[in-house]
Order: structure tokens, then C-alpha cells, then sequence
């Protein structure tokens, strides 16, 4: 992410002020530092707030399905929204012991998710 940052600073000099650079050694310090004053927010929890699906969840009236791993290194143990589909019948919560963050590969080189996805599709438009 730092590598890109410095990309884009040298992109758009007058709107990247590489001054925090040095400070950024997390997620959140590089959101307080550079993605929340470019994107026009308060602060972390502003942005946190604004830009995650999870307070949407609850609200989904169509059948979805969402496929997470429990060794994603992003998500922690306790991001996964296991009782808010268990009080939505239209979420589908997946949780796979493995696949990283958007890994999913199976055996022969397949990708998991390929196959899922057209299996959830197949079984919500025959209902």
C-alpha cells in the first residue's frame, strides 16, 4: 500500500501529502492519515462506518449469499455477521475454513467460489 501511495503522490501532488508517511505502519493509521481526509471524512470511525456493508445486512430482502474464510487475514474472529444472518433468512453466511481473502482455490486448481456461486444461483431461481 505504501508503494502505491507514493505512485499516487507523485500522481496528484497537491492532494497526497506524503508528511504521515513514515507514521502509517497499520490499516487504521494509513485510513486516519490518507483515506479519510481524501475521501472527505472526520475521522476513522466516520469512514469505518460509511463504507462498511455490514449495517446493511439485516436489511436484505433477496436471498444472498456470503462466503467468508476464517483465515482472511483482514477479517477478525469477531467481524463475521453470524447473527445477523441467523436473523435474516434471506443471508446465507458460508464460513470456510480456509481461502484467504478472495483464495477460495480448490483441488485441480478450481476456484471454489466459481462453483458455489452458480450452485446458489441454480437453487434461488428454481425455488
Amino acid at each position: 500500500m505504501k508503494r502505491r501511495l507514493k505512485k499516487k503522490a507523485k500522481q496528484f501532488p497537491n492532494q497526497i501529502d506524503l508528511a504521515s508517511f513514515d507514521r502509517v505502519n497499520s490499516f487504521q493509521s494509513y485510513d486516519e492519515f490518507y483515506s479519510v481526509p481524501l475521501n472527505g471524512f472526520a475521522n476513522t470511525d466516520e469512514l469505518y462506518l460509511s463504507s462498511s456493508a455490514v449495517y446493511q445486512l439485516a436489511n436484505i430482502q433477496v436471498p444472498c449469499l456470503m462466503v467468508q474464510a476464517k483465515n482472511d487475514p483482514f477479517l477478525a474472529a469477531n467481524s463475521f455477521p453470524i447473527e445477523i444472518a441467523e436473523n435474516n433468512p434471506q443471508l446465507i453466511l458460508e464460513v470456510c475454513h480456509s481461502g484467504g481473502h478472495v483464495g477460495f482455490l480448490s483441488h485441480r486448481h478450481e476456484w471454489y467460489l466459481d462453483r458455489r456461486f452458480v450452485a446458489f444461483l441454480n437453487q434461488v431461481l428454481s425455488v
